[in-house]
This record gives structure tokens, C-alpha cells and sequence, in this order.
């Protein structure tokens, strides 16, 4: 029996000519391309139990006979399609063709709506963002209006809604990653103590900004990203440009951002830019950053502290890895308001990632006062007999 159901995606049609569609019309329209994604994956469902592709574990999932994998998206259904297909597709009765013919169609038509899912997520993501930089304004705006107030209840109470808020952003969850963004990581760890090997990198003019060969860093970078340790050490040892080494390190750190890090560091930025003429203000602390930033702040210092040579001081790095962090992105709508909003976020990170790189900068640059030579005393040797050895300890933040 042929299929007579597919009929133009009238719904989708009419969502794909909206600009600037709401919430509510991606999730209407993404529950009526469920339904037909739904009626195809049930047709092609009956035809395969009939012919034995597929079968049921003891969970009561759907998987191919006498595989493990189970069967759960448009994609897998068009594996069994085509498996369907490669039963009748060189027979030559009409019966067969029409049965082909009809199995082609579900397949083309899964991928249809699987292209058109695609789009409505995309929509969903930029309205989401959008609505979220709105919801911060609206945040900046209040705590300007409570600051002004005078009222010193409710300025107190602000200052203790922000600690509290920081204090639960400043807690990094290793469940929140997924394993490329904690291999990402540990690539930024290797990539960084290839850095620390030739200090010499550090006073190269422009490095961090300079871009490296496009080329060679995509080829280091699918090593990194899919070989093992050995290999990745390897590789690094083979490759000696400092703009390569250093264009992986913004490589590696836009990988291992989460979009939940990505928020941690807009909401300390937008803090920073509120309170930063306050008396009783603190930047934060290396280890309550998040992980990915923990991680590459010692080389961003290292790269400061020679800024007077590389000619990279903490503003210019911040303006190289600002861009990677801002969580907008451009859409289809107003361009010239949208590039306005990007910019505004990206200089408030840019402001904040300065400020905190500067700031820890100079903690690691200050001196220890010399001890007067009147107060010095003599030691006695340290008894360590008392002590084992215990290996190198890191201590995981």
C-alpha cells in the first residue's frame, strides 16, 4: 500500500517565513513535526517486524536484531530503511518496486523533517538568548535604581543576593561537561606546559593574537580532539610555531566552555561592572573561577607579566578571548541592534577578564619585604625523619 499522507508541511511553511517567531510558535511547530516524524517512524516500525530487522530487549526498546544499539531517532529509522530497501530493491515484481518506492519516500521524507527540526532548534536557541541578555539588562537596570535609591535596606540586600549568587556559580560541577570539553581541557594543560618549556615564546610580539597556520592547527587539533595522550605528545613535539601552539589554545578553550561556564563569566562580569567603585568589592579568586578559565589563567598571567616586551598587556588579551565567552549570537533579526548587543557583552567580559588577569598579575609580581638583617636569626636544620614520601599531589578544583 502506498503512502498518501505527504502533503506540503503547511505549519513549518508558514513558521519559516517569520522572522522573529516566538516561543510558543517554534514549540507549536516543532510538536507538529513530531507527529510526522511520528506517523513515518511507525510505518517503517510495521514493516520491520514483519521482515525481522528490528526486535525488542528486555527493557521493551527497540533495537536492530541481533544488535545492540537501540533504535531512538530520525536517523536510526533511516537505517532500517535502508535495510528495508536493500530486501526488495533488486527484485523486479511491481509488488517489490511499489514497496521500494514507498520505503524511499519515508527515508527522503525523515530527512526532510529532520533539516526542518534542525532550523526550529536553532529559532528556540536564539530567542532563548535573546530573552536572557533582555532579563540581564533588566537586572543592571534594577540594581542601578537600588543603588541610587538611598535606601540602605534595600542596598544590603542586594550585596547579600550577590554574594549568594556568586557562591553558587563559583561551585564547578564535573557532571556539567561532556567528555570532549573535559579532553579540551586537559589539552590546554599539555598545550600550556609546551608553552612553560620554551619561555622564550612568552616575548614573541602580537602572541595569543597573531593567528597561526589555519591548516596546521585543524590537523594538530583533530589529533588532539580524538588521540590518545601519546599521540597528542607527539604531535606537539613535531610542531614548533608559537602562533600554531598558541591558536590552539583558543581553540581548545572555545571547546571546553560549557554554556553553563559561559554564564558564570557573564554573571561575574555583569557584577564587576555594577560594583567595581565599591570600597568593600573583591574580584574573585582563581579557584572560583570556572574550570576551563581556572586552567588557562596561569598562562594568561605568564603572558602578562611580559607584556612590556610581546606588547599583550591583560586588556589585550581580554580582547582576543572575549568573543569566544559572549553567549549571543547574530540571528536574523534587527542587525544593526543585534551587533550592538554582542558588542556591549563583549566589552563587559573583555572589562572583567582584564581586570581579574591584571589583578592576579600583580598578586604573583609582588615582592616578599626582606627581613632586616638585625631580626635574622639562626635555624636549626628541619627534622624530616618523620616524613614519607607521598608522591606529587594536584589538588582538583
Amino acid at each position: 500500500m502506498l503512502i498518501n499522507f505527504f502533503k506540503p508541511v503547511d505549519s513549518f511553511s508558514l513558521f519559516a517565513k517569520k522572522s522573529n517567531p516566538t516561543i510558543a510558535e517554534c514549540t507549536k511547530a516543532e510538536a507538529h513535526l513530531k507527529n510526522k516524524i511520528d506517523k513515518v517512524e511507525n510505518i517503517l516500525k510495521e514493516h520491520a517486524y514483519k521482515r525481522n530487522i528490528i526486535e525488542c530487549n528486555t527493557y521493551g526498546e527497540i533495537k536492530l536484531r541481533n544488535k545492540t544499539d537501540i533504535i531512538n531517532s530520525p536517523n536510526d529509522w533511516n537505517l532500517v530503511a535502508k535495510k528495508l530497501m536493500s530486501i526488495t530493491s533488486h527484485n523486479t515484481t511491481a509488488k517489490d518496486r511499489d514497496f521500494t518506492k514507498e520505503i524511499s519516500k519515508l527515508s527522503k521524507s525523515l530527512d526532510k523533517y529532520n533539516e526542518q527540526a534542525k532550523i526550529i532548534e536553532k529559532n528556540k536557541t536564539e530567542i532563548q538568548k535573546k530573552e536572557s541578555i533582555t532579563s540581564l539588562k533588566s537586572e543592571i537596570k534594577l540594581r542601578e535604581e537600588i543603588k541610587n535609591s538611598g535606601n540602605e535596606l534595600l542596598i544590603k540586600a542586594q550585596e547579600n543576593s550577590d554574594k549568594l549568587a556568586l557562591s553558587k556559580i563559583s561551585m564547578t560541577a564535573i557532571g556539567e561537561f561532556k567528555p570532549s570539553q573535559l579532553r579540551a581541557i586537559n589539552n590546554i594543560i599539555m598545550l600550556s606546559d609546551k608553552i612553560n618549556s620554551k619561555p622564550e615564546w612568552l616575548q614573541e610580539k602580537g602572541i595569543l593574537r597573531v593567528p597561526g597556520n589555519n591548516k596546521d592547527i585543524e590537523s594538530i587539533a583533530k589529533v588532539m580532539n580524538e588521540g590518545s595522550d601519546q599521540e597528542i605528545k607527539n604531535i606537539l613535539m613535531k610542531n614548533d610555531s608559537h602562533h600554531d601552539i598558541f591558536g590552539l589554545i583558543k581553540n581548545q578553550f572555545g571547546l571546553a566552555l560549557t554554556d553553563l561556564e559561559k554564564s558564570r563569566i557573564c554573571n561575574f562580569s555583569i557584577n564587576h561592572e555594577n560594583r567595581i567603585a565599591e570600597d568593600n568589592y573583591r574580584l574573585p579568586s582563581i579557584i572560583k573561577l570556572p574550570l576551563s578559565l581556572q586552567k588557562l589563567m596561569p598562562l594568561l598571567i605568564n603572558i602578562d607579566k611580559n607584556k612590556e616586551i610581546n606588547k599583550m598587556d591583560a586588556q589585550n588579551i581580554a580582547m582576543v578571548l572575549a568573543p569566544r565567552i559572549a553567549t549571543l549570537e547574530p540571528g536574523k533579526g534587527e542587525q544593526i541592534k543585534e551587533m550592538k548587543e554582542i558588542g556591549a557583552q563583549t566589552k563587559i567580559i573583555e572589562n572583567f577578564l582584564a581586570a581579574i588577569i591584571n589583578h592576579h598579575s600583580r598578586i604573583q609580581n609582588r615582592k616578599l619585604p626582606e627581613v632586616p638583617s638585625h631580626s635574622k636569626k639562626e635555624l636549626a636544620p628541619l627534622n624530616t625523619s618523620h616524613l614519607q614520601a607521598s608522591g606529587n599531589l594536584e589538588i582538583f578544583v
